[in-house]
């Protein structure tokens, strides 16, 4: 029932017709049940969480009395299923120009429509020797259509024309280029995230014949330019030139491209970040804002909780106050799966107050935190930890609470069976480091350099940039009153 009810949500309101006629033609259902089960079901649309929905009321509301085998419903459920699937493939082909002209092309040369042929390959001929082509195009189709008028037989013994070699090869060597630097991009990317190792074949010379095309060629630009800051670190002079050209032009690429492209530079952004390089904080909470208004960011109108955590700890991090306040009230809440909903927008409050310095309001938002998500309780553990020593640097009256999350946190950490012993590893070095914090705060010789030593040894460790932050501040404090 599920997969039904997903197959309904996927339908615009205009295609709630054009499925009823879609269901009433012979040709496709003659079963006048599902018919009756689909007028049912569109009462409920776009919603469909209506208890009235469940197997056993739909049996008695639609079968009532009627002798029929135990599986009756279920089995027309699975057809209805079949029958949506067949009418939305029609509606892409009849709605995707590049889906059209491949289904009547196929069509036309297996039932040896000769004629049909002859004519359909006049018009692609056409289309790929045009030299009015945006350089947004996708080389792709181009290339596509070069290749498969060539390789026809009537081509290949020279009785019909087709678009030149140096046309083809031209073409698949720009799509050539484009994708595999989009693939670099993604492996760079995992690369430095999960610690994985790749070969590319033919790397340097693909990036000295992207680095002559670029000027001309906006995409082979873009991947170009994500590679350079992965491989090196470019000046934040470059990266705002690469950010804000994107920007200003995200508009010519496609849904993936772009939802691709913003992930990257945030990925990068975010990356300058942890190494302390807090000029970029800003950035990356920019894109995050950039990506939710320009819809980049939603998957079929959703994110994910863990996306909406980042939206409120980053923009909250640059000061962003007004803008991540509104989307934690309006825009954000919308965005998300109503399973966690209420538990993903507290914790995202609980980041925004956090970073916004009100460190009483969120660590009592902390103690209350109801959730049964394993991964969540480590990352709330922590946030409550960083809440209580900020509070105990200004009264230390808080020295006992905060003792006693960290008691209570390593116990955690030693029974917890779900996480890996490298991200437990993680957690534990950030108790021991601010252990050793609250020894730099009473030690009247503070050895700065020394602890920060001891911080960037211990690895994995968790939430570091805060631990050198919180160092620094101790130590800038101890100088000052002097």
């Amino acid at each position: 029932m599920k997969r039904l009810l997903s197959l309904l949500s996927s339908l615009r309101k205009n295609e709630l017709s054009q499925v009823r006629s879609f269901l009433d033609s012979p040709f496709h259902n003659t079963n006048r049940f599902i018919r009756e089960l689909f007028a049912y079901l569109r009462k409920f649309y776009p919603d469909f969480s209506s208890p009235r929905l469940e197997l056993d009321y739909l049996r008695v509301k639609l079968l009532q009395d009627r002798d029929t085998h135990p599986t009756y419903l279920e089995d027309r459920i699975a057809e209805l299923c079949r029958l949506l699937e067949e009418f939305l493939v029609i509606r892409q082909v009849q709605t995707d120009k590049r889906l059209r002209r491949e289904a009547r092309w196929q069509t036309f040369t297996q039932r040896k429509l000769f004629k049909e042929v002859t004519k359909m390959r006049k018009d692609i001929l056409q289309d790929v020797q045009r030299e009015d082509v945006s350089p947004w195009s996708d080389p792709f189709p181009r290339w596509y259509w070069s290749e498969r008028l060539f390789t026809q037989l009537e081509t290949a013994v020279g009785k019909i024309p087709s678009p030149g070699m140096d046309q083809i090869m031209y073409r698949l060597d720009d799509h050539y280029i484009v994708s595999k630097l989009m693939y670099i991009c993604e492996l760079l990317s995992r690369q430095k995230t999960y610690q994985e190792e790749h070969n590319f074949l033919f790397f340097e010379p693909l990036l000295e014949e992207a680095k002559r095309k670029q000027e001309d060629h906006p995409k082979i630009y873009i991947y170009y330019k994500l590679i350079q800051m992965f491989i090196k670190d470019l000046s934040e002079d470059q990266f705002l030139t690469v950010k804000n050209w994107f920007t200003e032009k995200y508009k010519n690429f496609d849904k993936f491209e772009k939802l691709f492209i913003v992930v990257k530079l945030i990925g990068v952004a975010s990356k300058h970040m942890f190494q302390s390089n807090y000029d970029y904080m800003k950035e990356v909470a920019l894109l995050y804002q950039f990506g939710i208004e320009k819809d980049l960011l939603p998957i079929a109108g959703k994110i994910s909780d863990r996306t909406f955590i980042n939206v409120c700890t980053s923009g909250a991090s640059a000061g962003e106050f007004e803008w991540t306040e509104r989307f934690i009230d309006h825009e954000g809440p919308k965005l998300l799966d109503l399973e966690k909903k209420e538990e993903t927008i507290l914790v995202g409050r609980i980041y925004f107050l956090f970073h916004s310095g009100k460190y009483e309001l969120a660590s009592e938002l902390l103690n209350d935190f109801p959730s049964s998500d394993v991964r969540l309780k480590f990352r709330i553990n922590t946030l409550c930890i960083r809440c209580y020593f900020e509070l105990y640097i200004n009264d230390y009256s808080y020295e006992g609470l905060l003792f006693a999350k960290l008691n209570s946190f390593k116990k955690f950490i030693k029974r917890n069976k779900s996480h890996s012993e490298s991200r437990k590893k993680a957690y534990s070095n950030f108790i021991e480091a601010v252990r050793q914090l609250l020894k730099f705060q009473k030690a009247e010789n503070k050895d700065y350099e020394r602890l920060i030593r001891q911080i960037e040894k211990n690895k994995p460790i968790t939430s570091s940039n805060w631990l050198k932050s919180k160092a620094l501040h101790i130590y800038k404090n101890q100088k000052s009153q002097r």
